[in-house]
């Protein structure tokens, strides 16, 4: 027996909006969850320090750095 259709129309509409889908994998998280916040802010954290390792490198005149050839002589 199969269920009425106007079941799976309320179902999908609320769908959407709720779930957010991210690059690539799907995030079943509400928006306005913290953890969200929480990814976001320690990714940019870890770009900034890794990016200001990098800057003290290319200053110092390190080989190893990404950044040093690009720095103007």
């Amino acid at each position: 027996r199969r269920p009425p259709p106007q079941n799976s129309l309320n179902v999908s509409p609320e769908f959407n909006p709720r779930y957010k889908f991210g690059s690539g994998k799907k995030f079943v998280m509400k928006d306005n969850h913290p953890s969200i916040e929480k990814v976001k802010f320690e990714r940019e954290l870890k770009m900034a320090i890794s990016f200001h390792r990098e800057l003290k490198r290319a200053k110092e005149g390190n080989e190893k750095s990404l950044y040093a050839r690009h720095q103007p002589v």
